[in-house]
């Protein structure tokens, strides 16, 4: 995993703390533990080697959120999406967005689109 540091003394929060929490917190938690997952759309630019799954993870680990949205489909925790500015890999600025999701399982954080910040596609 590709982080350098989270609001809480540098360190990604514990699953029941992060859930307590929510928001930024649970999102790198979930990411930091595996528990995500992407769209289509995202697979297909990971599959045309505009990026790679570790760019993703590295942004939303050491990113901020810079905006929310509400969520037009209403089946996120919240009703919000993320807009996620963060560095990749390269530490060269990238952009991820995404929504938590509820399942039987647990939460999941379900990345709906990511490029780099220089990119005019979403």
């Amino acid at each position: 995993m590709y982080f350098e540091d989270d609001e809480r003394d540098g360190k990604i929060l514990d699953i029941d703390e992060a859930e307590r929490v929510g928001g930024l917190p649970l999102i790198k938690c979930l990411v930091a533990r595996e528990l995500y997952i992407m769209s289509r759309k995202v697979l297909e630019q990971i599959e045309d080697g505009r990026f790679e799954v570790e760019d993703v993870e590295c942004c939303v680990l050491n990113g901020k959120v810079t905006k929310t949205e509400a969520d037009k489909m209403q089946h996120s925790i919240g009703n919000k999406k993320y807009i996620i500015e963060g560095p990749d890999t390269h530490g060269n600025a990238f952009y991820a967005v995404g929504k938590l999701l509820a399942t039987d399982d647990g939460k999941l954080y379900f990345v709906i689109t990511a490029h780099g910040s220089e990119a005019n596609y979403v």
